[in-house]
């Protein structure tokens, strides 16, 4: 198994969907994610990383992001109740916590991978 990188984005106000316009569907029962963070100096500030169903227009997990030099995994999961209604492709998407305030001249980029088979 390997990591294979999904996209990186520089937190806003705004949901981004990792890896372009159109972000990266995934389509796992469970998947790991690795959050690497990359700045100059660290921003004081939280952003979210969201599980969005495309095809439902929904969200259903967040994670709250803190800016780190350490890499965090996490083990996301497609929920039952929705896996077994058709409901199982989704994107990563990230923004800023309604409150936080980042300089804009802030360099603080987040970079998510999966482990793939």
């Amino acid at each position: 198994m390997s990591w294979v990188s999904l996209g990186t984005v520089q937190p806003g106000l705004e949901w981004q969907a990792v890896g372009g316009a159109y972000g990266i569907l995934i389509d796992l029962e469970t998947v790991l994610i690795r959050v690497t963070h990359t700045f100059t100096s660290a921003p004081r500030g939280t952003a979210y990383l969201r599980q969005f169903f495309v095809d439902e227009n929904a969200s259903f997990t967040f994670r709250s992001l803190y800016p780190s030099a350490e890499k965090k995994i996490f083990r996301i999961s497609v929920p039952d109740e929705l896996r077994s209604n058709g409901i199982a492709r989704w994107e990563p998407q990230i923004r800023l916590r309604r409150f936080t305030r980042v300089p804009s001249s802030s360099d603080w980029q987040i970079t998510l991978e999966a482990r793939v088979p």
